[in-house]
């Protein structure tokens, strides 16, 4: 899958989920994509959505496009976010083109492949609804900001599961709900990290027996890297923005032990460079 980004006269381009975003833009095009990601990985199958089966291959491509864009645009306006992006994705099954304009996406897809055997009625929308979602990359998307050591430190209470009640922290906290509401962490998790105890109990997250707020950015930030790192798959793509951000020679040694070992799909944001380099 290639998915590209245009802003301005900017084009970012990921390609099979790997990759380094970088530019003036490059924060924006990064989230683009984690919430265009978000959005296929978290789409249902849709053939309770067609209702009309006289033309099930363009009922279904019409359902595809609605879901989908209502999709991002229902991520957006809960977060209270707004983009101003064009993009495009290519795959081997179908090629996507889109808009969005604040938080409302407009987009339509081409189909490149059609199973055989397609009839006009339910039975067809299944059998094309079982095809594309078969064959369809999807990857869940994970977010780690620029800011997380910032968010860290402002809601270390809502990292811990919780056995009742609801997890997180409001979703129109946008970027910092997304990062902070994918942290779930049981009561009793211990760890070390370059000297400091790291400890989550019913409280938050706690280092060196001080809440995470009187901790320092470095600790932070590599408590988010090797959380996602170690605890993602090959099914996952981490965005990551400003990877090297706060972290001293130490700090960066033992983050290049943490990519050596990690197991997920990485695209590195920055502004600046690429991280590669």
């Amino acid at each position: 899958m290639i998915v590209r980004i245009f802003k301005d006269d900017e084009t970012y381009v990921i390609n099979n989920f790997n990759g380094n975003i970088y530019g003036s833009n490059a924060y924006e095009a990064g989230r683009v994509f984690y919430f265009i990601q978000k959005a296929i990985y978290s789409m249902p199958r849709l053939y309770g959505k067609v209702n009309d089966f006289k033309d099930s291959l363009n009922s279904w491509k019409k359902a595809f496009d609605e879901t989908l864009s209502s999709m991002i645009s229902l991520m957006l306006t809960e977060g209270r976010i707004k983009f101003y992006a064009n993009f495009e994705i290519e795959s081997e099954i179908l090629n996507i083109k889109g808009k969005i304009d604040g938080n409302k996406v407009s987009l339509s897809s081409s189909l490149l492949k059609i199973p055989e055997g397609i009839t006009n009625d339910l039975k067809g929308v299944i059998l094309l609804d079982s095809f594309y979602f078969n064959h369809m990359e999807r990857k869940r998307p994970f977010i780690l900001p620029s800011a997380r050591d910032g968010f860290l430190a402002s809601f270390y209470k809502f990292v811990v599961f919780q056995s009742e009640g609801i997890s997180g922290i409001p979703k129109s906290m946008g970027i910092a709900a997304e990062f902070i509401n994918s942290i779930s962490i049981n009561p009793g998790y211990k760890d070390e990290i370059l000297g400091h105890q790291i400890i989550v109990n019913d409280e938050g997250l706690f280092i060196d027996d001080q809440p995470a707020y009187n901790s320092f950015s470095e600790m932070l930030s590599l408590f988010a890297l090797k959380y996602f790192l170690l605890n993602t798959t090959s099914n996952d793509v981490l965005i990551i923005e400003d990877i090297e951000a706060h972290l001293s020679d130490k700090g960066k040694a033992l983050l290049n032990e943490y990519l050596k070992t990690a197991k997920c799909n990485i695209v590195f944001v920055s502004n600046y460079s690429k991280f590669s380099e």
